[in-house]
């Protein structure tokens, strides 16, 4: 188990816990724990350096539940591991479902936002289509015959399916956020992004 923490403990930080000859390294894990995962320091000493100052990580935060599993494994005291290796794989097997979900939920939320901006084309071609109509049936009397109103009547019946196509694109921007949140319903790009499209479709009205 302590090994498999070790492992995870490279993973995480890119490095070794402890680093030099054997002879080295067996005593520094007797004197101490290693620099916990998010720290890293300038340069690796070979020899104990218990004075060696622990900097910031660089680069993306590290997921708090392999931090922790990592720091279980790793535990001083071989009564505060857990109790096999399997529980240390059940442990890093619930973080990489849940990391799964929450790609997976991204990926929708990525879909939502490609309809998102569909949507946005289609309606501002309706606009110039309901435009453009009325700019043809300007000035044309109610008495004239059909065929002066045939025009802008054709632009507005053009205008009108392109509205439909934009609120079909709405439904299944709508369907895609509510997928999301099923996948990860904390995710707060999710959660984000449904807000906007609620705001969006109150400001219709």
């Amino acid at each position: 188990v302590y090994a498999l923490g070790a492992m995870l403990y490279e993973i995480l930080s890119g490095r070794p816990p402890y680093q030099g000859p054997a002879r080295v390294v067996l005593a520094q894990v007797l004197a101490g724990p290693p620099l916990p995962v998010g720290r890293t320091a300038p340069e690796v000493s070979l020899t104990l350096n218990e004075d060696l100052e622990a900097a910031p990580r660089k680069g993306p935060a590290l997921p708090e539940e392999l931090v922790n599993a990592c720091a279980w494994a790793m535990a001083r005291e071989p009564s505060d591991r857990p109790d096999s290796a399997g529980t240390l794989a059940r442990a890093i097997g619930e973080w990489l479902d849940g990391a799964r979900r929450r790609e997976q939920a991204l990926e929708v939320v990525a879909a939502a936002a490609e309809k998102q901006a569909e949507r946005a084309v289609l309606l501002a071609r309706a606009q110039a289509l309901r435009a453009e109509a009325a700019e043809r049936l300007r000035g044309v009397e109610d008495w004239r015959p059909e065929e002066d109103k045939m025009d802008g009547w054709t632009m507005e019946d053009a205008a009108a399916r392109v509205e439909r196509q934009a609120a079909r694109l709405d439904l299944d921007e709508e369907h895609l956020l509510s997928a999301a949140l099923t996948y990860a319903p904390d995710l707060p790009e999710a959660h984000a992004r449904s807000e906007e499209h609620t705001s969006e479709l109150q400001s219709q009205f």
